[in-house]
């Protein structure tokens, strides 16, 4: 190998890992050094559920915050009304019998 080219390799490889330095160093500084406080008090409530473990599930806060995060979720509850569902509306209700088919005439023949 010449030494034009393994200059050339050495200064490739020197411009690949400044990159990655650079690219390191910025995704650092992007992150906040601590989480902001939450304003909002499910927020905070579930947070301090889900710390609880499974005492949450007979927690009345916890229920309480559990059912404003779902309310907030899902948006205002319809309640569900069945309804009868008619599969065929155009057929009467009776059954008919016609055995004569159109083209059994043909085969008496």
């Amino acid at each position: 190998m010449s030494r034009f080219k393994l200059a050339a390799w050495l200064v490739l490889a020197g411009i690949v890992l400044q990159s990655a330095a650079e690219i390191g160093s910025h995704a650092a500084d992007a992150q906040p050094a601590s989480p902001a406080p939450s304003t909002d008090w499910i927020a905070a409530e579930m947070a301090r559920c889900r710390g609880l473990g499974l005492a949450a599930a007979t927690d009345p806060d916890c229920q309480a915050a559990t059912k404003a995060n779902q309310d907030r979720f899902f948006g205002q509850r319809i309640p569900y009304e069945p309804r009868p569902i008619d599969i065929f509306p155009a057929t009467s209700d009776t059954l008919k019998l016609n055995p004569v088919l159109p083209d059994s005439q043909e085969r008496k023949r």
